[in-house]
Formats: C-alpha cells, structure tokens, sequence
C-alpha cells in the first residue's frame, strides 16, 4: 500500500502525462492547501489533495475520452 506521499507524488505523474504543466499542476496544489510545500502536510490536508487531485485526473480522462462531433 503507498503512503499518501506516494499517492500524491503518482497522481502529480499522471496529470503531468495528461497533459498538465508543472506551473498548473502547482497552481492546483497551492489553490488546494494554500502551500506549495507538501513536505509537512497534516493528514486533512493530503486527503484533501489527493482528493483535489484524483479529481483533475478523472476530469483529464473524461475530457480525453470525449469525441467532438
């Protein structure tokens, strides 16, 4: 089982794979938990994110998966 270190480290892999630019994907780590400082996050604070960010990655793929007509 990874930490939620780890999960949030792959979900921050996943959108970058999607897509996302670094300067985005710190955009929405710092407009989530206000810091761009993941090193001392309570636990609130990274479910808050992984959740935060699960959800961008689920969005990406919807978006990918959608065919324009």
């Amino acid at each position: 089982m990874m930490s939620e270190s780890q999960d949030i480290q792959a979900l921050i892999m996943k959108l970058s794979d999607l897509g996302y630019k670094s300067f985005q994907i710190r955009e929405i780590i710092n407009e989530c938990i206000e810091t761009q400082d993941l090193q001392f996050l309570t636990s609130a604070q990274e479910a808050e994110l992984i959740d935060t960010l699960q959800n961008y990655v689920d969005f990406a793929i919807k978006c990918r998966s959608t065919k324009i007509k």
